[in-house]
């Protein structure tokens, strides 16, 4: 991504589409995790000039706050 997120629509949608990109037929594959490192708090957000997804930030960041909170 060219820009910071943790909205799990976002998050979900480009893990599928790598996976759907490398994804070879006949090959054995295992389970795997993954371990995310360097994170900072959504507080701080580093913006691109140049990226559209800029302006979707509040209105994103406000619908993952309310489905956070449904989870709690």
């Amino acid at each position: 991504l060219s820009y910071p997120t943790a909205d799990t629509c976002v998050l979900t949608k480009t893990a599928k589409q790598l996976l759907t990109s490398i994804f070879q037929l006949n090959l054995s594959y295992c389970k795997a995790g993954i371990m995310l490192t360097h994170l900072v708090p959504d507080t701080f957000k580093q913006q691109d000039l140049f990226c559209e997804e800029n302006s979707n930030f509040s209105k994103r960041d406000k619908l993952m706050h309310l489905l956070v909170l449904d989870d709690n």
